[in-house]
C-alpha cells in the first residue's frame, strides 16, 4: 500500500495557495527528519502564542512559484498564510484554537535577498509588492492629503 503526503499537481489543476502553505508548514525540512515550522508551530501551541515568523528563502526553496505569487501579491497570499497557520495548528493541535487572531510574518536573513530594495531605490512599480527595506524610524507623523476638494 503506498500513502501519498504531498498533493501531486497537474498544470491543468489551479494552484490552491493555502494548501501549498499548510504543506510548506508540515513538510519543510531544515535537515533531514527535522520539520522546521511544524516544530515551530507545537512551540507555538505549547506557549499559547498566535504568531509565525518564516523565513522568505525557506519558501524559495521549498515552492519557488509560491515565493514568487507571495512576492507579487502579497495581500491576498498572506490571508492564505495566515489560514494555512491556523490549519495547521488545528491539525497538530487537536482541533481547538486559542484565539481570534493569528498572524503570519516573513522575514528573510540575507541582506541581498530579492525582497531587498534600498529605501533611496523605492519606486512606484513596488507599489503592491513584498519588499524589504533595512532602515530606523527617526521620526513619524499622519498623512495629510494634498487635494482636499476636486471636481
Amino acid at each position: 500500500m503506498i500513502i501519498i503526503t504531498q498533493p501531486v499537481s497537474s498544470p491543468t489543476t489551479p494552484i490552491n495557495p493555502v494548501q501549498k502553505f499548510e504543506d510548506f508548514y508540515r513538510f519543510y525540512e531544515d535537515s533531514p527528519g527535522e520539520y522546521k515550522y511544524q516544530e515551530q508551530i507545537k512551540n507555538i501551541d505549547a506557549k499559547g502564542g498566535n504568531s509565525l515568523v518564516f523565513l522568505y528563502e525557506d519558501l524559495l526553496s521549498y515552492d519557488p512559484k509560491l515565493a514568487e505569487m507571495l512576492k507579487k501579491d502579497p495581500e491576498r497570499l498572506l490571508d492564505d498564510a495566515v489560514e494555512a497557520f491556523k490549519n495547521t495548528l488545528k491539525f497538530l493541535s487537536g482541533g481547538k484554537l486559542s484565539y481570534e487572531d493569528y498572524f503570519v510574518r516573513i522575514s528573510t536573513l540575507d541582506e541581498k535577498s530579492t525582497l531587498g530594495i534600498p529605501i533611496r531605490g523605492l519606486r512606484s512599480k513596488h507599489i503592491d509588492q513584498l519588499v524589504w527595506l533595512k532602515g530606523i524610524t527617526i521620526r513619524s507623523s499622519t498623512i495629510r492629503p494634498r487635494l482636499t476638494k476636486a471636481t
